[in-house]
């Protein structure tokens, strides 16, 4: 089970500024869940791009700053040697 460690799972939770929708990180999948809390049996899921060179992507993390939702990972094994990567979500 230590393999599955970072890349199964939910990776970080978020819920919007006016508390509407929720927002998930789905790790196995690598996507960015979004979940209307009026009616959480729809939900929408967003792939993560996959930073160039990167060949074990793990997203997991969630902040909001200025009404836009950053979703951060760490790249574990890469070309260019682990790394840190953050993209920006407009929900609007």
């Amino acid at each position: 089970t230590f393999d599955a460690v970072g890349r199964m799972g939910l990776g970080d939770l978020e819920i919007s500024p006016d508390c509407s929708t929720l927002y998930s990180v789905n790790m196995f999948t690598r996507s960015l869940v979004v979940i209307d809390v009026n009616d959480p049996t729809s939900q929408t899921s967003i792939t993560i791009p996959v930073p160039a060179g990167c060949a074990d992507p793990r997203p997991m993390g969630l902040g909001w700053h200025d009404g836009k939702l950053y979703v951060g990972g760490v790249c574990s094994e890469s070309t260019t040697g682990a790394h840190i990567y953050v993209y920006v979500f407009d929900p609007a």
